[in-house]
């Protein structure tokens, strides 16, 4: 089960199991902690594990300032202490792994050793052009649902599936598959954003114009 620690006065949902070294699990982008649930299942029986929601996922709540990186590297380590951990080994997925990157950097005390997936040093031109679609994509939905229903078709299918096939993730919808939005998203001035394919991603740079549930 799990428990809501305060860290730094942050009230963060944590999920902790096993005993042996510690191991900090930072979720990506919008993951709670379940995301690293075979982890948990799978690694307890040799190390200590503490999974938790960030701001603004799963239980932990979003904060009224913005969030940065580094301010989620700060709630990481304010989590370690308060848990009474000295040093971890940490993992990190997708954009966990910037925050654990950020973590070693601002406080390496705190990071015995770090396991990096799904990640990239330092952003360039595909990688700014996908989260500013994002960005744009958070702004100007009309509601959560939209959004979700527009992003999650846009996430990885599992290896080994065609392109698209989510079922079986937690991310398909009523019929297994998943959801296809209608419209074109569209800039404020009514440009298509630039944006990568995030769903189905080979070597081209262009990708065609992603489809948006509130403009139709």
């Amino acid at each position: 089960m799990g428990e809501t620690i305060n860290a730094d006065g942050v009230e963060v949902w944590v999920e902790r199991r096993g005993k042996g070294p510690d191991v900090l699990l930072i979720a990506g982008l919008g993951d709670p902690a379940e995301a690293w649930q075979a982890q948990l299942d799978g690694l307890s029986d040799r190390y200590r594990l503490t999974a938790f929601d960030n701001r603004g996922a799963g239980r932990t709540r979003s904060p009224k300032e913005s969030v940065t990186v580094a301010r989620m590297a700060d709630d990481a380590a304010a989590l370690l202490r308060a848990l009474d951990v000295p040093a971890a080994h940490v993992a990190g997925f997708s954009g966990g792994s910037f925050i654990a990157q950020e973590l070693a950097l601002r406080h390496p005390d705190l990071v015995r050793s770090l396991v990096l997936m799904s990640t990239v040093a330092r952003s360039d031109a595909y990688f700014r052009s996908m989260t500013g679609f994002w960005r744009w994509m958070v702004e100007s939905a009309p509601s959560e649902r939209a959004l979700l229903e527009a992003f999650l078709p846009l996430r990885p299918s599992p290896p080994g599936r065609p392109c698209g096939d989510t079922r079986g993730t937690g991310r398909d919808t009523d019929t297994g598959e998943p959801p296809r939005p209608a419209g074109r998203y569209v800039t404020p001035d009514r440009r298509p954003p630039a944006t990568p394919s995030v769903r189905c991603r080979t070597a081209r740079r262009r990708a065609p114009v992603r489809r948006s549930p509130w403009r139709r």
